[in-house]
């Protein structure tokens, strides 16, 4: 249910996460350390002060006359460009559909980074089979989207590429067999998309700074104000999700707790995140349809918090979470009424968040 979705997307929040954009080669060894929920290496800057507390800071701070001059502007500043940006969207995932259902399937060797850990190296070789659907999704398909997305100085536009189920073998859930898998197929989908004459540059980025789930970073030769962000996602029923709940051990490296292998939450989710894009995406739509003013009020929710660095953060949110909490909020009852306005949504979600007791019930 989309409910017990949101509440799974909130194990991300805590997680350490590499932050490989804004670290030197040498920042990056420094600040090195081992994150025991999610059994591998990574690279992380210092750790982030904690949205709710940010939150509770801001909000401390600002008289409502000040909170809702500022929640005007950004409103007059970014909710034309959603309705805008759709058709050009549109038009270049077109062209990214055409040049990948042209890639041939082939067997290929692999050999996983280091940093998936031991149980990756399982992975030897992989069989490429072409992506089954391609689909724009994320803010610029489900609304709210920025005109400049943090960290960048374009607008992006999420782009799911979906790998067939039978891509993966029945336990690749187990020990970053599924990561280290998604990883080859992006390296494919990336030497093929630098040759196409359509494509002025094609990157792999680190997706909200967690090196075990790269993107690719598109940018068309004729669209250079606006850039594709490729995501790879995998069916609903890539694996049995009972087998991807908090409780479970996936990661058989970790240490025992009482006799008993630990829980790997937060690398659970971060397989369950991929499986379920597209019914995420129906849920806001289906609210946003429902909600007069829930999809200004998810933009005003992401400017407000971009503006005071809590978006991309290794202890952050995400525009997409942000978007799901404001949802779940709204459609589930209680303090955020449907009937309220941009304004009385975003200031009331701003009291909720800032209090953590809220999403732990």
């Amino acid at each position: 249910a989309p409910a017990a979705s949101v509440r799974s997307s909130h194990f991300r929040v805590g997680r350490v996460r590499a932050d490989v954009g804004r670290c030197s080669r040498s920042a990056v060894s420094a600040l090195a350390c081992r994150d025991r929920r999610c059994g591998v290496w990574i690279a992380t800057r210092p750790p982030a002060i904690s949205f709710w507390g940010r939150a509770n800071r801001e909000l401390s701070k600002m008289s409502t006359g000040t909170l809702d001059a500022e929640l005007l502007k950004a409103l007059q500043d970014e909710s034309s460009l959603p309705r805008a940006v759709r058709g050009v969207a549109s038009t270049l995932v077109d062209k990214l559909q055409e040049t990948l259902s042209g890639i041939p399937e082939k067997a290929a060797k692999f050999t996983p980074p280091a940093h998936f850990g031991a149980g990756a190296d399982r992975v030897a070789s992989v069989k490429f089979v072409a992506p089954e659907r391609v689909y724009l999704t994320g803010s610029v398909a489900n609304g709210g989207c920025l005109r400049i997305s943090p960290g960048t100085s374009s607008t992006v536009a999420d782009v799911a590429v979906e790998v067939p189920k039978g891509y993966y073998a029945e336990k690749d859930y187990l020990d970053h067999r599924y990561h280290a898998k998604r990883f080859a197929y992006l390296q494919v989908l990336q030497q093929h998309l630098s040759r196409a004459k359509w494509v002025a540059s094609v990157s792999i980025s680190a997706h909200h700074g967690d090196i075990r789930k790269p993107c690719l970073l598109v940018t068309a030769a004729k669209t250079k104000d606006m850039c594709l962000r490729v995501l790879l996602t995998a069916p609903a029923d890539t694996f049995p999700a009972s087998r991807l709940m908090p409780d479970k051990a996936n990661l058989r490296n970790l240490d025992e707790v009482e006799g008993e292998r630990a829980p790997s939450p937060n690398y659970n989710q971060s397989i369950l995140e991929d499986m379920f894009v597209e019914e995420h995406g129906k849920f806001l739509r289906d609210a946003t349809g429902e909600v007069e003013y829930l999809e200004d009020a998810c933009l005003l929710l992401k400017v407000w918090a971009a503006r005071r660095g809590m978006l991309g953060a290794p202890d952050g949110f995400s525009g997409f979470v942000l978007s799901m909490l404001m949802t779940h909020l709204v459609t589930t009852g209680g303090k955020l009424s449907p009937l309220m306005d941009t304004q009385q949504l975003v200031k009331a979600a701003l009291t909720l968040l800032s209090d953590p007791k809220v999403l732990s019930g």
